[in-house]
């Protein structure tokens, strides 16, 4: 747990709507639900009962409450005698999808909604196709993506390389196969994302190169939404990301690599070509490569 998730955790209970908490912090709903439901995960009980009209705190959840605007009052207070005393800090701001976010190291999770005591880091969330063009324009320092094209024209760092497989209920036919290849997918009915995003892309990509049809059946955009769609539907497919998948989930589903096509994603930190980088800079960069073991 951060201090950024109790600050999310009270805004919530504050605003008593997720929907409400993110437009007054500037965050995604999207994000903020996950955020709060890793809350509850690692504290292994659930703070609200969602309803439709809201949330209401759980017994549970009025005491943690409690405790947390009492840690946050105190790490608030800290970060004021620091400022105080002179401390100077360095501002730097990040572009990353939300999807992306769950993809990456914990360490650097913590790192770039919580900062530490020498960076001063604004995460900015954004779909991933943006992310390179708010680095281009200046929007934003740096950025997290995946996929080759978006990084022309920028300084690119190559972070990791996230791996891709086709997800089935263990009902399906094709559970009975232990690898596929871009035939077996033809005519199937698919789970895929609304928005245009590189692993989409390459994914369409792939099926006009073999020469192959899917239908789109269902939209979602969120990961674990699509895991648990193909959890209770034995008709479905996906591609995924294994790092999206959880040891629980792998009890209804089954995730099948493709042997004729590379589905491998490339992860990336990017900045401007002309950037001018500071101590700040290169101190962000090497927490960085040394998040990924760089």
């Amino acid at each position: 747990m951060d201090i950024n998730q109790l600050r999310y955790y009270l805004e919530v209970c504050n605003c008593s709507s997720i929907s409400k908490a993110a437009e007054r912090i500037q965050m995604s709903q999207q994000g903020l639900s996950l955020s709060i439901r890793r809350l509850e995960d690692e504290l292994g009980c659930d703070l609200f009962y969602r309803k439709s009209n809201g949330i209401v705190l759980t017994e549970v959840g009025k005491k943690v409450r409690i405790e947390a605007a009492r840690i946050v009052g105190i790490v608030d207070n800290i970060n004021r005698i620091c400022r105080s005393g002179g401390a100077g800090s360095g501002r730097l701001s990040v572009a990353i999808s939300t999807s992306m976010i769950s993809r990456i190291p914990v360490e650097f999770q913590r790192f770039l909604i919580s900062g530490n005591s020498d960076l001063d880091v604004r995460l900015v969330e954004m779909y991933s196709p943006e992310c390179s063009k708010a680095v281009a324009k200046g929007e934003v320092d740096y950025a997290v993506i995946y996929g080759e094209e978006d990084v022309n024209g920028l300084q690119a760092i190559r972070l990791d390389t996230l791996q891709q497989v086709i997800l089935v209920n263990k009902q399906h036919s094709l559970a009975a196969k232990d690898e596929l290849e871009m035939r077996d997918l033809n005519g199937l009915p698919f789970v895929l994302p609304n928005t245009v995003t590189y692993p989409t892309r390459l994914f369409r990509q792939c099926c006009r190169e073999a020469n192959i049809e899917v239908f789109k059946a269902y939209e979602s955009d969120i990961p674990a939404q699509t895991v648990e769609i193909i959890s209770n539907n034995p008709l479905l497919v996906t591609r995924l990301c294994t790092i999206d998948l959880r040891d629980n989930d792998m009890l209804k589903v089954k995730a099948i690599p493709v042997k004729d096509v590379d589905f491998s994603m490339p992860v990336y930190l990017v900045y401007k070509k002309d950037r001018q980088l500071n101590v700040y800079d290169n101190m962000f960069l090497m927490m960085v490569k040394s998040f990924y073991h760089l």
